[in-house]
């Protein structure tokens, strides 16, 4: 994934864009493009997760936040409404979500380690219907969101790791 930090809008006080090229799971050598807003204040920062395409289903998890201060063990019971998607399934519903502040973990970006927060994530209604998605977030306090891994519940998962940037 390649990320691009674009200048702040001013119209939405604390927002960037941010552009992602990433692949879906190497299945291409095409990659597919989104801009979507970083949020970010002293208490939290959060990006809407890549909800298009092969990647509509992940409206079923939380997106990748984080709250000040990091904290192990916090966890955030989230409601989301789903009123458009192209994830079909979730249409209508309002899904119920868990995100977790669980633990710490290394990344590395061009040979470089960086020291991250791991934010764990899963739905945790209509079970049967959807069955158990779970996402694991990697956040880095100079680069953001850095690692994006989520899971299926037919064990498939998908990998959307940061490259490069522009910053």
């Amino acid at each position: 994934m390649d990320v691009k930090s674009e200048s702040q809008d001013s119209s939405n006080s604390g927002q960037r864009n941010l552009t992602f090229a990433y692949t879906y799971n190497n299945c291409s050598d095409q990659a597919l493009y989104t801009t979507t807003s970083i949020s970010e204040d002293n208490d939290e920062v959060s990006i809407p997760s890549p909800e298009l395409g092969n990647l509509a289903f992940t409206i079923v998890l939380p997106s990748p936040s984080v709250s000040f201060p990091l904290i192990t063990g916090v966890s955030s019971d989230i409601k989301t409404n789903v009123y458009k998607s192209e994830f079909a399934p979730a249409l209508g519903k309002m899904l119920m979500q868990n995100r977790v502040l669980a633990g710490d973990k290394q990344f590395t970006l061009n040979g470089k380690k960086l020291d991250c927060f791991v934010i764990k994530g899963s739905n945790t209604n209509y079970l049967k219907e959807l069955g158990k998605y779970q996402c694991e977030f990697l956040f880095n306090n100079s680069y953001g969101f850095v690692s994006f891994v989520y899971k299926k519940p037919n064990g498939e998962t998908v990998n959307i790791a940061l490259k490069k940037t522009n910053f």
